[in-house]
């Protein structure tokens, strides 16, 4: 796959020149920008491996579904969330590269310009960070990520199947791949590596 903004968004943020939010986020006014918990931003490079393999089992998602627990988003629970979730896309530079990486997934991956793309975050996964489960339950509908892992089978995105039941790990492969699905659905991240994945809702255009 061959996404020459992607690349170009994926250098900066590993060279620190697009900024984690988590990073900054005492200076800013923290309300006029996003509206998920801080605590879902923030990222902890001292956190024990333990717990990306915790937070990501299917036993851990037996016992949130055993307590009936409907986990919208990752970050709202306590050490269910711990890689950067957010970053400040302020120059006129970096926001042309978005709009780039827009048209580029809608001509070369879905093949429909006329849908609309919805930005659902930018995430950096360091070595030994995840996301736990979760369901994107309040908006329901059709997400594709486009995801860069720095090595082969070093990272997964895994999912409950909605209509088996069966827990379904993608492990990923070296360089850019796509994770395209429907929710609301249970599902996780975790990276043992570099893991780089820029988020979208594809909405169709509204009738005229």
């Amino acid at each position: 796959m061959n996404l020459k903004s992607a690349s170009i968004i994926k250098n900066k943020i590993l060279s620190g020149k697009i900024e984690p939010l988590g990073d900054v986020m005492n200076n800013l006014d923290f309300d006029d920008y996003f509206e998920v918990p801080k605590k879902e931003l923030q990222y902890d490079k001292t956190a024990d491996i333990s717990k990306v393999e915790k937070n990501t089992s299917a036993d851990r998602l037996n016992e949130l579904i055993n307590r009936n627990i409907n986990l919208v988003y990752a970050g709202s629970i306590v050490e269910n969330n711990n890689h950067h979730a957010a970053f400040i896309i302020q120059t006129n530079e970096d926001l042309e590269l978005f709009s780039l990486l827009k048209m580029d997934i809608k001509s070369k991956i879905i093949k429909n310009k006329g849908c609309f793309l919805k930005s659902n975050g930018v995430h950096w996964y360091p070595k030994n960070s995840y996301m736990g489960w979760h369901t994107n339950s309040d908006q329901p509908g059709d997400f594709l990520y486009l995801v860069w892992a720095e090595e082969d089978n070093k990272s997964f995105f895994r999912y409950k199947d909605t209509d088996t039941g069966e827990i379904i790990t993608k492990w990923e492969k070296r360089g850019w791949q796509v994770n395209r699905f429907e929710t609301p659905m249970w599902h996780c991240v975790a990276s043992y590596t570099n893991r780089i994945s820029i988020g979208y809702r594809i909405l169709k255009p509204k009738s005229s």
